[in-house]
């Protein structure tokens, strides 16, 4: 009904003259009418509405919302910013239904779907963003962004393997390309698909074998997959290189503690206690480690302190399934044994 809807813009001009969105909306309108197909404008279009975020969200609640595409895909940005997830989803559909080609719209609109759990939403965007991504020239969009989308929205679908070739098979024609391992890394490890994570940090460590940070990934990966050996010795090249590196170290305290080598864990994780004193993931490795040594006082005490520092001020709190162990670890450590019959 664009007639209808030109007229309700024109009527709010004329109430309001400085009404942005009005104007926007109704110049729009105006090319709609005229048949002129919809386009998303670059980004320098929008400064001349405002110089800056607060000023647009200002104009939003006071004036009202934008209909024309290159507003209305800024208008998502702000939303996404705000946390206001499902109204920059709503911009971001209408932008791709009034815009069918504009890539980022689309990506970012499959990104929603996958967060949100509608990963079939999400699959149904992949062909076209696969097909046009070849003729984009938007500088903004990637083929790091289209493999991303694709990716996630075939993990999300429950499509692990088919997911898993694609990434490998970007690995095989780019296996020097630093920038995609570590987006293959960090998708795999989201969705715990630690060989092809493995693999990427492996290929990195080929160019770069004293690269602190890849080493640590790989000890992770390690312990991911039950190679605590290969863990160890990664993790200790790392620590030799960087003896302040307490992730390294708390990684590796992990290993040996799931390898059985509970003295080797224990000297890890105090020496990280005298770096930091008050993490409860120590307490519980150091809990563990004395439990295993039927060490009935150390284990009580460091359970102890475990919960004492379970919900800390500021941080992530300990698990509950974690905590729910400690707690039924404690109780059987504190209740004596009974008798022989």
């Amino acid at each position: 009904k664009l007639p209808e809807a030109g007229q309700h813009f024109n009527l709010a001009l004329a109430l309001n003259s400085k009404n942005v969105p009005a104007r926007r909306n109704l110049d729009f309108n105006k090319d709609l009418q005229a048949g002129t197909p919809p386009s998303v404008q670059p980004p320098k279009s929008l400064e001349e509405d405002f110089p800056n975020m607060r000023t647009w969200r200002q104009n939003l609640r006071d004036c009202g919302p934008y209909d024309e595409p290159t507003h209305r895909f800024a208008q998502a940005v702000v939303f996404g910013q705000g946390g206001l997830d499902r109204q920059a989803a709503l911009e971001l559909e209408r932008v791709a239904a009034l815009v069918p080609d504009y890539l980022p719209a689309r990506i970012g609109l499959a990104q929603f779907y996958v967060r949100y759990h509608l990963p079939k939403k999400a699959l149904a965007l992949i062909p076209n963003i696969s097909e046009d991504a070849a003729d984009s020239i938007d500088p903004g969009i990637s083929k790091y962004d289209i493999l991303q989308a694709e990716a996630n929205a075939l993990f999300s679908a429950n499509k692990p393997a088919q997911a898993e070739k694609e990434l490998r098979d970007e690995m095989d024609k780019s296996p020097k390309d630093l920038i995609l391992l570590g987006l293959v890394f960090r998708i795999s490890t989201t969705f715990k698909s630690y060989t092809n994570a493995l693999h990427a940090i492996d290929l990195a460590l080929e160019m770069k074998p004293d690269d602190i940070a890849n080493l640590v990934n790989k000890g992770y990966l390690a312990i991911q997959i039950g190679d605590f050996g290969t863990a160890i010795s990664t993790l200790t090249t790392a620590i030799n290189s960087d003896t302040n590196n307490l992730t390294a170290k708390m990684n590796r305290a992990i290993a040996y503690l799931g390898s059985g080598q509970l003295d080797q864990a224990q000297s890890d994780y105090e020496d990280l206690q005298k770096s930091v004193p008050n993490s409860f993931q120590i307490y519980y490795g150091l809990g563990d480690v004395a439990w295993r040594k039927k060490d009935t006082n150390s284990a009580i005490n460091y359970y102890e302190l475990y919960l004492a520092n379970a919900h800390p001020n500021n941080g992530q709190p300990a698990p509950p399934e974690e905590e729910a162990t400690v707690a039924d670890r404690l109780q059987s450590l504190r209740t004596p044994a009974a008798p022989p019959p």
